[in-house]
């Protein structure tokens, strides 16, 4: 393989790994000091892709005024401190110019492209994800700047995809995108309560997070148990407030009874949910337009447990391990044969490469999901 080859291929894998926060031997950023910028609800496309510049260390070297070039008289560039690295790549002793050629380099080489939302052949919806590329500045003055020893991650730029999952009429998303290398557990509870605290013992022990999706009926008559799953770090989402046949309810009906959903599991868990997913996975455009108006995706499944069946745990496993894929969501409820499947089937799915993460977080348009999920701390059960 020629350098440039070899280049582009440690490049594209770095930058994806970086983006995806699964880059070994890198702690993520805290919150508030990324390198990578998500764009506040609602920002125009002028205010896209704006990256958070880290902030300066003590490490020798003073940051050139915006524009000055690395030969620009009267300003004293200086060189990477002792030890700095960036992105693993010693740079220390590099003079401007030297740094500046290897960053434009990588500017040309290493660029993840943005990949537009779509419909697929069954008609959902497959999310869009940003795009990024070095910003070339930012990374400049973060080397200059960085602490003797530092290793620097390099800062990147957000690029927005043509197409968003908001220029399609609401529509359900059966899986994530295939990019990340990762699945979702999506556990519907409506009932089961008997089984909750096995099984959120056995995901804390796993260390995996899941989605929990909440029958707001249920909240209201169990609502410690809806504040413990939220306390042990699980996402919570809406499962309706009703059990009846959502597909059913008029457009004023799914509103009240998805706003209903929210209301109760904000007030139980203090957060109010951005994902729904429907009771036997029936939908209607009443139900996709006013999940849509509450800020809420709604979401089906990749892959069904299929509890109802009373299946042989041993083919749960087998089957939802085989068909996973990046992107899937599994579908699971709190019943005895989830509880005795679950743990070998996060084994397989670990097996083959996949982290498992919330529902939003899998089908957020952001290469990195916002610090807010990205730096969560493993699940863990609050003390009772």
């Amino acid at each position: 393989m020629g350098g440039k080859s070899l280049l582009l291929a440690l490049g594209a894998t770095f930058i994806i790994a970086f983006l995806c926060g699964t880059r070994e031997g890198h702690k993520p950023p805290a919150p508030g000091t990324g390198r990578v910028k998500t764009p506040s609800p609602g920002a125009g496309p002028e205010t896209r892709g704006v990256n958070e510049t880290p902030e300066r260390g003590s490490g020798a070297g003073k940051i050139p005024s915006p524009g000055a070039g690395p030969e620009a008289p009267g300003v004293n560039l200086g060189t990477p401190a002792p030890g700095v690295r960036l992105g693993g790549t010693a740079v220390e002793g590099m003079s401007p110019g030297e740094l500046r050629a290897l960053l434009g380099r990588w500017h040309r080489e290493v660029r993840l492209e943005p990949r537009s939302a779509h419909l697929d052949r069954w008609g959902s919806l497959v999310p869009e994800i940003y795009g990024a590329e070095l910003d070339v500045e930012a990374t400049f003055r973060a080397a200059l700047s960085a602490s003797p020893g530092e290793d620097v991650l390099p800062v990147f730029r957000l690029l927005p995809p043509p197409v968003s999952r908001h220029d399609f009429p609401p529509a359900p998303i059966r899986h994530g995108h295939p990019f990340r290398q990762a699945a979702s557990l999506a556990i519907n509870v409506a009932w089961g309560e008997e089984n909750l605290e096995p099984l959120l013992d056995l995901l804390s022990r796993r260390k995996v997070r899941a989605t929990f999706c909440l029958s707001g009926r249920w909240v209201d008559r169990v609502p410690e148990l809806a504040r413990e799953i939220a306390g042990a770090g699980h996402e919570v989402a809406s499962h309706g407030y009703e059990d009846d046949s959502p597909a059913l309810l008029g457009p004023g009906e799914a509103t009240d009874d998805l706003r209903r959903s929210q209301i109760s599991i904000l007030k139980a868990t203090g957060r109010l949910p951005s994902v729904f997913s429907p009771h036997r996975g029936e939908l209607s455009p009443q139900l996709l337009s006013a999940a849509r108006a509450l800020g809420m995706e709604s979401v089906l499944w990749t892959v069904d447990s299929r509890y109802w069946m009373k299946p042989d745990p041993a083919e749960i496993i087998s089957r939802l391990v085989r068909e996973a894929r990046p992107g899937s969501i599994l579908l699971f409820h709190p019943t005895g044969e989830a509880l005795s499947s679950l743990e070998a089937v996060i084994s397989g799915l670990e097996r083959k490469g996949l982290r498992l993460i919330p529902v939003g977080e899998l089908i957020s348009p952001y290469p990195r999901p916002g610090p807010e999920r990205s730096e969560a701390p493993p699940p863990r059960r609050p003390e009772r």
